[in-house]
Protein backbone atom coordinates (compact mmCIF):
# COMPACT_ATOMS: atom_id res chain seq x y z
CA UNK A 1 0.00 0.00 0.00
CA UNK A 2 1.61 3.31 -1.03
CA UNK A 3 1.27 6.87 0.37
CA UNK A 4 -1.84 8.50 -0.12
CA UNK A 5 -1.58 12.36 0.10
CA UNK A 6 -5.25 13.00 0.59
CA UNK A 7 -5.38 11.02 4.04
CA UNK A 8 -2.28 12.91 4.61
CA UNK A 9 -3.83 15.93 4.20
CA UNK A 10 -6.86 15.37 6.27
CA UNK A 11 -4.53 14.04 9.32
CA UNK A 12 -2.51 16.65 9.10
CA UNK A 13 -4.95 19.38 8.66
CA UNK A 14 -7.34 17.72 11.51
CA UNK A 15 -5.29 18.83 13.91
CA UNK A 16 -4.80 22.74 13.38
CA UNK A 17 -8.53 23.04 12.18
CA UNK A 18 -9.99 21.97 15.30
CA UNK A 19 -7.60 23.98 17.47
CA UNK A 20 -8.70 26.96 15.39
CA UNK A 21 -12.38 26.26 16.06
CA UNK A 22 -11.74 25.94 19.58
CA UNK A 23 -9.65 28.74 20.09
CA UNK A 24 -12.09 30.74 18.06
CA UNK A 25 -15.05 29.40 20.23
CA UNK A 26 -13.41 30.16 23.58
CA UNK A 27 -11.83 33.58 23.16
CA UNK A 28 -13.40 34.78 19.26
CA UNK A 29 -9.66 35.45 18.44
CA UNK A 30 -7.22 33.26 16.93
CA UNK A 31 -3.69 33.63 17.52
CA UNK A 32 -0.98 34.33 15.29
CA UNK A 33 1.02 31.60 16.61
CA UNK A 34 -1.83 29.02 15.51
CA UNK A 35 -2.52 30.40 12.06
CA UNK A 36 1.56 30.45 11.27
CA UNK A 37 1.48 27.01 12.57
CA UNK A 38 -1.46 25.76 10.32
CA UNK A 39 0.63 27.72 7.30
CA UNK A 40 3.64 26.40 7.71
CA UNK A 41 2.06 22.46 8.02
CA UNK A 42 0.13 23.11 4.90
CA UNK A 43 1.89 24.93 2.97
CA UNK A 44 5.05 22.30 3.63
CA UNK A 45 2.82 19.42 3.03
CA UNK A 46 1.70 20.92 0.03
CA UNK A 47 5.04 21.66 -1.59
CA UNK A 48 6.68 17.78 -0.56
CA UNK A 49 3.32 16.07 -1.65
CA UNK A 50 2.59 18.15 -4.71
CA UNK A 51 4.81 18.65 -8.27
CA UNK A 52 6.09 22.34 -7.41
CA UNK A 53 4.25 24.19 -9.93
CA UNK A 54 0.88 22.86 -8.64
CA UNK A 55 2.27 23.61 -5.50
CA UNK A 56 2.89 27.20 -6.15
CA UNK A 57 -0.49 27.84 -7.89
CA UNK A 58 -1.58 27.07 -4.06
CA UNK A 59 0.64 29.46 -2.61
CA UNK A 60 -0.95 32.33 -4.92
CA UNK A 61 -4.30 31.35 -4.52
CA UNK A 62 -3.79 31.37 -0.71
CA UNK A 63 -1.96 35.20 -1.73
CA UNK A 64 -5.04 35.85 -2.91
CA UNK A 65 -7.52 34.39 -0.25
CA UNK A 66 -4.99 36.85 2.61
CA UNK A 67 -5.41 39.93 0.43
CA UNK A 68 -9.37 39.13 0.15
CA UNK A 69 -9.80 38.05 3.58
CA UNK A 70 -8.11 41.30 4.91
CA UNK A 71 -10.53 43.52 2.70
CA UNK A 72 -13.92 41.93 4.65
CA UNK A 73 -11.68 42.67 7.49
CA UNK A 74 -11.04 46.15 6.54
CA UNK A 75 -14.78 46.20 5.76
CA UNK A 76 -15.45 44.84 8.98
CA UNK A 77 -16.86 41.53 7.82
CA UNK A 78 -14.54 39.36 9.53
CA UNK A 79 -11.99 39.55 12.07
CA UNK A 80 -8.32 39.43 11.12
CA UNK A 81 -7.39 36.43 12.91
CA UNK A 82 -10.55 34.79 9.99
CA UNK A 83 -8.95 36.42 7.20
CA UNK A 84 -5.57 34.83 8.43
CA UNK A 85 -6.87 31.62 8.59
CA UNK A 86 -8.51 31.23 5.88
CA UNK A 87 -4.93 31.98 3.94
CA UNK A 88 -3.73 29.04 5.95
CA UNK A 89 -5.61 26.53 5.11
CA UNK A 90 -5.79 27.81 1.43
CA UNK A 91 -3.18 25.90 0.60
CA UNK A 92 -5.15 22.94 1.22
CA UNK A 93 -7.49 23.21 -0.90
CA UNK A 94 -7.24 22.39 -4.73
CA UNK A 95 -7.97 25.59 -7.52
CA UNK A 96 -10.68 23.62 -9.11
CA UNK A 97 -12.06 22.96 -5.87
CA UNK A 98 -12.42 27.09 -4.51
CA UNK A 99 -15.70 27.23 -5.40
CA UNK A 100 -16.78 24.56 -4.00
CA UNK A 101 -15.29 25.29 -1.23
CA UNK A 102 -16.76 28.56 -1.16
CA UNK A 103 -20.66 27.10 -0.92
CA UNK A 104 -19.07 24.67 2.14
CA UNK A 105 -17.66 27.68 4.38
CA UNK A 106 -21.39 29.37 3.67
CA UNK A 107 -22.91 26.72 4.66
CA UNK A 108 -20.56 26.05 7.68
CA UNK A 109 -21.40 29.34 8.60
CA UNK A 110 -25.40 29.13 8.01
CA UNK A 111 -25.57 26.06 9.93
CA UNK A 112 -23.27 27.22 13.08
CA UNK A 113 -24.86 30.70 12.94
CA UNK A 114 -28.46 28.56 13.39
CA UNK A 115 -26.82 26.54 16.24
CA UNK A 116 -25.10 29.39 17.86
CA UNK A 117 -28.21 31.42 17.90
CA UNK A 118 -30.45 28.39 19.22
CA UNK A 119 -27.64 27.10 21.76
CA UNK A 120 -27.43 30.82 23.61
CA UNK A 121 -31.34 30.48 24.08
CA UNK A 122 -30.44 27.29 26.41
CA UNK A 123 -28.68 26.64 29.69
CA UNK A 124 -25.86 25.63 27.90
CA UNK A 125 -24.75 28.97 27.33
CA UNK A 126 -23.11 29.54 30.23
CA UNK A 127 -19.57 29.81 31.61
CA UNK A 128 -16.52 31.71 30.68
CA UNK A 129 -16.30 31.13 27.08
CA UNK A 130 -16.57 34.14 24.96
CA UNK A 131 -18.98 32.88 22.48
CA UNK A 132 -21.63 32.95 25.16
CA UNK A 133 -21.13 36.26 26.48
CA UNK A 134 -20.48 38.55 23.04
CA UNK A 135 -23.56 37.43 21.90
CA UNK A 136 -22.85 40.07 18.57
CA UNK A 137 -20.20 38.54 17.46
CA UNK A 138 -19.61 34.80 15.06
CA UNK A 139 -16.84 32.49 15.38
CA UNK A 140 -15.74 32.32 11.88
CA UNK A 141 -13.12 30.19 12.55
CA UNK A 142 -15.34 27.29 13.16
CA UNK A 143 -16.61 27.80 10.06
CA UNK A 144 -13.64 27.36 8.24
CA UNK A 145 -12.61 24.86 9.94
CA UNK A 146 -15.33 22.67 10.08
CA UNK A 147 -15.59 23.40 5.42
CA UNK A 148 -11.86 22.95 5.72
CA UNK A 149 -12.42 19.17 7.47
CA UNK A 150 -15.83 18.59 5.25
CA UNK A 151 -13.96 19.21 2.30
CA UNK A 152 -10.73 17.37 2.82
CA UNK A 153 -12.99 14.11 4.46
CA UNK A 154 -15.09 14.13 0.67
CA UNK A 155 -11.53 14.30 -1.00
CA UNK A 156 -9.75 11.61 1.07
CA UNK A 157 -12.73 9.40 1.37
CA UNK A 158 -14.23 9.66 -1.62
CA UNK A 159 -15.34 6.64 -3.26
Amino acid sequence: MGFDATLAGFLIALPPALAVAFWDLKFLKIPNWLTGLAATLFIGFVFLSLPFDRALWRLAGAALVLIVGFLFFLGGAIGGGDAKAAAAFAPMVAPADAAPMLVLVAAAALVGLALLTLLRRTSLAQGSWAVWSERRRFPYGVALSTALVVYLSLVAFAI
